[in-house]
């Protein structure tokens, strides 16, 4: 892979803007280059592939600290990870091309591979100092014969400067003008030089980032949780957790064959504390009941919602717990990195060149206090309970008679109170023998937000590094190499707080030292004695060599042709290893974030691989070029053995500036560590529950047959129970699987007309095809293949004896049957890109520069197994189409920025259009062709950004601009899309308008 750096030719418009062009550009003196998507040494920039080009004054003029705020804009792009990912998320900032998955997204530097961040194989593109990028480009659609794995869904290469030559400084600051608050600060000092009479280089950056947290309570469109109200409604509810700071109870099933739900005065049932007590909603025994907690004021249990009683709901917020304030909506970040270059020519044949990245990044997410729900032990004498509740224990629970009897009717023996007495219950305990009852058994859910406990907060910090050294030359007039040696070592610390472990607070509960009655109400002994703190460490480390030759064989020439074929040949080994270790703290006991299992595996990979470029015809009329090219790779994995990508395609020019190019390739995917490896752990995916009718939280479809849902766990008379929206569900590795494979065609062309100097368009369509794509059933294909469709097979397997609760029909430990990923699924995509530059002298006034990224989606589907039917996500958002891209894919997206150059002054307007969208119909209720008024679809979003940047002089440039200048608020969403922050914050802006200021020092 022969990358001659120095002589890497670049197009710029003006500065601020560059050209981006992929039209021939005729390199300088007959050097040649390489261009993303090519191991071949080519004397233009016409690539093969579609390529999309971002130049470092694009990321300057937009203040980008880190890429993904750039990337997601562009509109080959469904946003991942990025600096509002809380919940999910997990500190990282990642890349999803056509949201196709981020571990079906190559990431390079300088056409190598990255070290990943985990054992998912997703390089963290935090670790990339944003200060040295001098390009990226994107290549959309698979890439796998010419850089193997991982390429499925196409490449994104950041190409860094190394032929810097003096000392600059750069220093900005962003706030968000709305509570003048979010500030983010970066500076990078570079310095850089050539020696030896120009034949080396040498270049060192320097950057830290300091990002300040911002919290959903700190703006009104996500300090509460909403709730859809439905059709109809007007405004949105306000929700929250049903396990809320005073606590919800629930009364244990008895054996005394006593009816369950009869009538809520009649004192011989067991336990009807809800009746007994004053301010307690009247639910059904045996189900939850709730306290209204001052000032809340009168509780209803009439609820109705689109037309159906749903029973027991709270009337006012205060009655449930918004978990919503102390989420982050942009997450706390501090980073440093160094990076360090050069190369040095030896003599004509040889030069050394070498470089290290090092970058530390420390982020933090945060999750509400944790709720924690399970059954106790409380003695009667406990000193904690309330005198009210005491009361009604001690009148309810007379006695236990250890040697029960009937009367002469056979009804059983009454107490000295009328009452019968209770035998042989499994929900009270008699420790000393006498008769009466010593400790009962109560199940209870609380939010733990006790100011000894806090929230649950996730601290992540990384340090990673990759080095690498190698050799170039040329081996002939006609043939040169490439060979490089790389490492690259990731290593993560993840403290998580605000655990809290379910056998101490029991033994807590139990003992007196712990009391849950109440507000507030943990002590700080308590919180010493319950809380836990988890350590995970992951380590990645990445070894890899590849040598290139590439060259022309002049033997070979069609007859049509002025060129010869030019080829590159090549060989590469790479290993991967991942060891993903949680402390023993984060087990079965720790209730807060989900329990971790270790995972460490191994791998390498021997490849071979080979490119051809062929000119066929040449410099005839109506054929000014004809060529045609392919690409070719073996892989043997010591995981799933022998797997072989290849490509071919053509390019055709009619006339001098028309091309038109066809390309289909091959791609695959071998499974990363974590798909091989992993053992069963629990996750919680959102799901609607078929056999329940749920509530305005929209958790259940009701649309399960009755028959089958009995069948497996659900009790008639509860078809309108609340199933809660998250549902614990085992996943894990699975050592037998094969590698991924994708089809992609892109056909398109380029025109770059003689009448209209400066303008180069691009226009390309694109059709990829995953099949036997990696990934565990979704929840939900399951439950309605199940519930829905009836298919037995399914529900033995996933949904026999004990998955549901006998009384409430509620999911319950131990959950669903493990659930292990699979080859199943199949993905696609499908759609038109347009890229458009245009420079041009605007009379006497100056120079504009315009650069245009658009999208038409035409299908983004998926099918989940290969039986299941294909789902349609482009243009929606929420229900079957938040399974793999969380973000809504709109049908059309755009980024388009014009510069201005007046002498000095460059003025900059970057327009950004989000197309509208609609709400999956997958997530509306049984019966409705809509979910609401509310949060039906979303409509198209525009944000304009302006900047100017004055050339004080040569050595000294100031920027200044606003982001979002109209200040346009995010879409609000409610229950119904199970993102967060009530709104989507990754693909519409969330902080209002953003003000920032720079400047650059060059010496």
């Amino acid at each position: 892979m022969r990358i001659q750096k120095k002589n890497y030719l670049r197009t710029t418009m003006l500065s601020g803007v560059a050209a981006a062009a992929a039209m021939p550009a005729v390199a300088q003196d007959g050097d040649t280059i390489i261009v993303t998507g090519s191991r071949i040494a080519r004397e233009d920039l016409a690539a093969p592939s579609p390529i999309a080009r971002v130049d470092a004054e694009q990321l300057t003029l937009t203040n980008t600290v880190n890429s993904e705020q750039f990337l997601n804009t562009l509109p080959q792009v469904v946003p991942a990870f990025d600096s509002t990912s809380n919940n999910p998320g997990n500190g990282t900032a990642t890349v999803s091309l056509r949201g196709l998955g981020t571990n079906r997204t190559l990431v390079l530097v300088d056409g190598s591979r990255y070290v990943a961040s985990g054992p998912g194989a997703v390089v963290d593109i935090n670790a990339i100092p944003t200060a040295l990028v001098e390009q990226v480009d994107i290549v959309t659609g698979g890439a796998s014969a010419i850089y193997g794995s991982d390429a499925i869904a196409g490449v994104v290469n950041f190409i860094l400067k190394d032929d810097f030559e003096g000392v600059q400084l750069d220093v900005s600051n962003e706030m968000s003008a709305s509570g003048w608050d979010a500030n983010i600060f970066n500076a990078a000092l570079t310095m850089g030089g050539n020696f030896a009479d120009g034949r080396g280089n040498a270049i060192m950056s320097l950057s830290y980032t300091n990002r300040e947290a911002l919290f959903q309570g700190d703006r009104d469109f996500s300090a509460d949780s909403y709730l859809d109200p439905g059709v109809g409604g007007t405004q949105f509810l306000l929700g929250g957790s049903g396990s809320a700071l005073g606590g919800q109870w629930t009364s244990l099933a008895n054996t005394n064959n006593e009816t369950l739900g009869a009538d809520p005065n009649d004192n011989t049932e067991p336990f009807d504390l809800d009746d007994e007590l004053p301010g307690f909603l009247d639910a059904p025994d045996g189900m939850p009941f709730y306290p209204c907690t001052p000032p809340s004021g009168t509780c209803s249990n009439n609820v109705t919602f689109n037309g159906a009683p749903q029973g027991r709901r709270f009337v006012n917020p205060q009655d449930q717990y918004n978990y919503a304030p102390v989420n982050y909506l942009q997450l706390p970040q501090e980073r440093y990195s160094v990076y360090a270059g050069g190369s040095f020519e030896i003599n004509e044949h040889v030069e050394v060149y070498a470089r290290g990245i090092f970058a530390q990044s420390v982020v933090a997410t945060q999750l509400a206090a944790t709720p924690v729900g399970g059954t106790f032990v409380l003695p009667l004498d406990n000193p904690n309970i309330p005198a009210d509740f005491l009361t009604t224990l001690i009148a309810t629970y007379d006695y236990v008679d250890p040697d029960p009897s009937m009367d002469n009717a056979g009804n059983p023996e009454l107490d000295g109170d009328g009452n019968p007495i209770m035998v042989n219950r499994s929900d009270v305990q008699d420790r000393d023998g006498d008769g009466e009852v010593d400790d009962i058994l109560i199940s209870v859910s609380r939010r733990y937000n006790d100011s000894a406990l806090g929230p649950r907060n996730s601290l992540r910090d990384t340090s990673s590094f990759q080095l690498l050294g190698g050799l170039r030359g040329d081996i002939s007039p006609n043939w040169s190499y490439d060979t490089f040696f790389q490492f690259g070592r990731s290593s993560a610390t993840q403290t998580l707080t605000g655990n809290i472990s379910a056998s101490a607070l029991s033994a807590g509960v139990t003992n007196g030292s712990c009391n849950i009655f109440g507000i507030d109400t943990i002590s700080e002994a308590c919180g010493q004695a319950i809380a836990r703190t988890g350590i995970i460490t992951n380590i990645v480390e990445q070894t890899q060599f590849v040598g290139v030759v590439n060259g022309s064989l002049e033997g070979f020439k069609s007859p049509g042709a002025e060129d010869a074929v030019a080829v590159a040949l090549g060989v590469e080994y790479r290993e991967e290893f991942a060891n993903f270790q949680p402390d023993s703290v984060l087990g079965p006991d720790v209730r807060g974030f989900n329990s971790s299992l270790p995972v460490t595996g191994r791998y390498d990979v021997y490849e071979i691989f080979g490119e051809a470029d062929i000119p066929i015809i040449s410099g005839v009329r109506g054929i000014e070029d004809l060529s045609i090219n392919g690409a070719y790779r073996y892989s043997d994995y010591s995981s799933v053995g022998g797997v072989s990508t290849y490509s071919v395609g053509a390019e055709w020019v009619p006339v001098e500036g028309l091309r038109f190019r066809a390309q289909f390739q091959h791609a695959a995917r071998a499974p990363n560590i974590s798909e091989l490896f992993s053992p069963f752990t629990n996750g919680f995916p959102g799901a609607q529950d078929p056999c329940s009718a749920g509530g305005s939280g929209n958790f259940g479809s009701g649309n399960g047959q009755p028959a089958i849902c009995a069948a497996y766990g659900v009790p008639a008379p509860l078809t309108n129970f609340q199933q809660s929206g998250q549902i614990q569900v085992l996943t894990g590795g699975n050592p037998n699987l094969t590698a991924e494979t994708a089809d992609t065609l892109t056909v398109g062309a380029v025109w770059q007309p003689a009448a209209l100097d400066g303008l180069v368009l691009q226009v390309d369509y694109y059709d990829i095809q995953i099949d036997e794509a990696i990934t565990a059933p979704p929840l939900q294909y399951l439950m309605d293949q199940c519930y829905v469709v009836g298919d037995i097979p399914t529900c033995e397997q996933y949904f026999g004896n004990g998955v549901r609760d006998p009384l409430t029909g509620i999911f319950q430990p131990p959950y669903l049957s493990s659930i292990p990923v699979d080859n199943i699924a199949g993905f696609g995509a499908k759609g038109i890109d347009i890229q458009a530059n245009y420079a041009f002298d605007l009379s006497d006034i100056g120079r504009v520069s315009m650069v245009y990224y658009g999208n038409y989606t035409i299908d983004s589907t998926f099918q989940t197994t290969p039986t299941a039917p294909t789902i349609e996500c482009a243009g929606y958002f929420a229900g079957n189409c938040g399974i793999v891209a969380n973000e809504p894919t709109p049908k059309y997206k755009h980024t388009m920025q014009t510069s201005l150059l007046t002498g000095p002054l460059t003025t900059s307007v970057r327009w950004r259009l989000v197309g509208g969208t609609e709400i999956d119909p997958s997530a509306f209720p049984a019966g409705q062709t809509t979910i609401g008024d509310l949060s039906d679809d979303i409509g198209m979003f525009n944000y304009v950004d302006v900047t100017l940047q004055y050339a004080v002089n040569e050595n000294l440039d100031l920027t200044v601009g606003v982001q979002n200048i109209t200040g346009k608020d995010a879409p609000l969403l409610g229950s119904t899309v199970n993102e967060q922050a009530n709104t989507f914050p990754a693909t519409y802006e969330t902080l209002g308008r953003q003000l920032f200021v720079g400047a650059s020092v060059r010496f």
